[in-house]
């Protein structure tokens, strides 16, 4: 981490940025407006905002003008007084309307759980929930795929940065984020490829790892108690689990605990298509934003009496402090087993993050894939597993895959710059400046020096 955010510190530093934050509203309505362009004139720079309306942007230039545009509306230019503005509320006019100046009162809204149809729709979600359980079945197996991405998040040096000077060959590993559609920059990728096995009686649940892949400039760090952590730091979510959820080392309520409808304000929102199923939308909110509370949305099918979830979107709520994160989101997809369990077959969360306050942020995901699910007793040999103590047994020769391993075994393609790590690495200690730093740190961690 010392590495990683030396180097986002010299980007930084010696680039001249642009960075803006805030939301696009209706002038009237003062409804947030969707999917509007956002563009810093004289730049190339530009995002759409998204479905709430708020956006984030980012350019390594300095930039005086914002131009806003969406259809429907008259498009607006801001006049930007500061390169570092967090809280932008821009109003809209619909095209063709002539406003006068008008003064908006707030009003407390009046929320009430009970005769509240999306209270009653998410009881009857919790009234159902066992009866979609795979974890009924005497035994459940499936295989899994892992990968979980570092990089240096909104990586952007200028040519005229020391860093764009010194290292010009970054650009060529540039990878965008798919949340915020910002440049980043990876610098380690861990894959993990196993099974899952459970049994009912007596109950124990194993994880079989059989191939384990890490490349990038972690090296240095003991990847064991690394992988541990960062798997304990961003573990998988089950709202299903309790009334909490553990998550980023600190405890949520989940949205469909007990306790759940006093601490989230439930919505009917919408109906969309997901996956070729027309969904009815349940949102929520905490009720209190500080509260250690999700942001988000469930999806189920229209008319299905077991009020299956088909997918489940949790966002972090800005309002809170959670050890230096800055952004956290989660998608869950789900699909129904013959018996009408619930088989989860992707997790997908991504986390922008700092070391620590005023340094420049990481981007981390964990990208994560199910398949080949059952409900048989596993083969003989396969069922040793549920002998060993450990929850993860590893197979000794999982360090060891080559390359058609994990073609058979990757579930999701890699991005380019996911695939590019090894090579990005290797340019680096090429140049001898990074070389040597990490020579150096090599030996501060361990007290001596280690084969780079």
């Amino acid at each position: 981490m010392i590495l990683f955010t030396a180097f986002a510190c010299g980007v930084s530093i010696n680039a001249q940025t642009t960075q803006l934050r805030g939301v696009v509203r209706d002038s009237v309505t003062h409804e947030p407006i969707p999917y509007v362009a956002l563009f810093l004139e004289g730049t190339d720079n530009g995002v759409l905002s998204e479905e709430n309306g708020t956006f984030k942007l980012s350019s390594p230039q300095k930039a005086t003008e914002l131009r806003v545009s969406v259809m429907g509306y008259a498009t607006k230019t801001v006049e930007l007084k500061s390169s570092q503005i967090r809280n932008l509320i821009i109003d809209l006019s619909p095209d063709g309307v002539q406003l006068n100046e008008i003064i908006v009162k707030p009003t407390k809204e009046k929320y009430s759980k009970k005769n509240n149809p999306a209270v009653e729709f998410l009881e009857r979600i919790r009234a159902t929930r066992d009866i979609n359980d795979p974890y009924r079945n005497d035994y459940f197996n499936y295989d899994k795929y892992e990968r979980m991405t570092i990089a240096l998040n909104d990586f952007n040096p200028s040519d005229d940065s020391w860093i764009g000077r010194k290292f010009d060959f970054l650009k060529d590993h540039i990878d965008i984020s798919e949340v915020s559609g910002k440049p980043i920059l990876n610098v380690a990728v861990q894959e993990k490829s196993s099974s899952v096995h459970y049994r009912k009686s007596p109950e124990s649940e194993r994880e079989y790892v059989k191939g384990i892949k890490r490349e990038g400039v972690d090296q240095m760090a003991d990847q064991e108690s690394m992988r541990r952590f960062m798997e304990d730091v961003f573990r998988e979510i089950d709202i299903y689990d309790g009334n909490d959820v553990t998550l980023l080392q600190n405890r949520f309520v989940s949205p469909l605990s007990r306790i759940a409808t006093d601490f989230y304000k439930y919505y009917l929102s919408d109906t969309i298509v997901v996956e070729g199923d027309s969904c009815i939308v349940l949102s929520f909110v905490p009720h209190t934003p500080q509260t250690f509370g999700f942001l988000g949305k469930l999806y189920v099918p229209k008319n299905d009496s077991t009020m299956f979830i088909k997918k489940i979107d949790l966002y972090l709520p800005h309002s809170i402090n959670v050890n230096f994160v800055d952004a956290m989101s989660v998608s869950q997809t789900y699909e129904k087993a013959p018996d009408g369990s619930r088989l989860k077959t992707k997790d997908d969360m991504i986390v922008e993050f700092r070391v620590m306050p005023g340094t420049p942020s990481f981007y981390t995901r964990r990208n994560t894939v199910y398949n080949n699910f059952s409900f048989d007793r596993p083969p003989v040999g396969v069922d040793d597993v549920f002998s060993h103590a450990e929850h993860e047994v590893v197979d000794a020769s999982a360090f060891k895959r080559d390359d058609d391993f994990w073609e058979k075994n990757r579930l999701v393609p890699l991005e380019v710059g996911e695939g590019s790590v090894k090579s990005l690495v290797e340019r680096l200690r090429s140049v001898p400046l990074y070389y040597w730093t990490e020579k150096t740190l090599k030996l501060l961690v361990y007290g001596q020096e280690q084969q780079v």
